[in-house]
């Protein structure tokens, strides 16, 4: 004589299933944090204030931070901190 199975068994493993499959593909992990790749490369350029990526753009000739290229083509070679500290060093020598 073979065994019984227990009805609703086989119905609960099924649910089981489902649960984890839900668990399994959702964007949060079990703390309740995104597990979703957010990668962001923008930079604020320092003259104008625009946000580019970071891989189109140069840095400012005294401190290195970062300008768009667009300011780059207009002749922009420092930041607006560094253009200023160079025009107070340019008023106090004259």
């Amino acid at each position: 004589m073979t065994p019984r199975r227990r009805p609703g068994r086989r119905g609960d493993r099924r649910a089981e299933r489902a649960v984890n499959l839900v668990t399994l593909s959702s964007p949060f992990n079990e703390h309740g944090l995104s597990m979703e790749l957010k990668e962001h490369d923008g930079m604020v350029c320092r003259s104008c204030g625009k946000e580019e990526r970071a891989s189109e753009g140069y840095p400012c000739a005294d401190c290195g931070t970062f300008l768009c290229l667009m300011c780059t083509f207009k002749g922009v070679e420092r930041c607006t901190a560094c253009e200023e500290k160079r025009k107070k060093a340019a008023g106090a020598t004259a």
